[in-house]
């Protein structure tokens, strides 16, 4: 009879621990889909906004804006490229640019953009 109630007893508190933390723990889960769901552990607030070519091929610095993209582009390939034509998102602009190996150009792709924006 004694073993019964010592084992009823520690039963009992495991079940009182896992109750209660199941609760914190579905607080918390809760907690954390409500951010998400108004955006406020969006991506785009803590990732930075990036320009990512080929390799050997770097984006020495860019600038979006409402009606155009800068881009300034080195390269890096060791051998002469000749630039024909760059997309970004909805706008696209041609070019016929040659570059040197190890040589920075700034491009301006403006325009025509599809989505209104660039």
């Amino acid at each position: 009879m004694k073993i019964s109630t010592i084992f009823n007893n520690k039963a009992q508190a495991a079940m009182e621990f896992l109750m209660t933390y199941g609760w914190a723990i579905l607080v918390v889960l809760a907690a954390i889909a409500a951010l998400a769901y108004f955006g406020v552990l969006s991506p785009e607030k803590f990732l930075p906004e990036k320009c990512v070519l080929q390799p050997g091929i770097a984006c020495v610095s860019h600038k979006a804006e409402p009606a155009k993209v800068t881009l300034v582009i080195s390269n890096g390939l060791g051998r002469t490229i000749i630039i024909n034509n760059i997309d970004v998102g909805g706008c696209s602009s041609s070019f016929s640019e040659s570059m040197q190996s190890g040589s920075d150009h700034t491009f301006v792709i403006g325009g025509a953009c599809s989505n209104g924006a660039a």
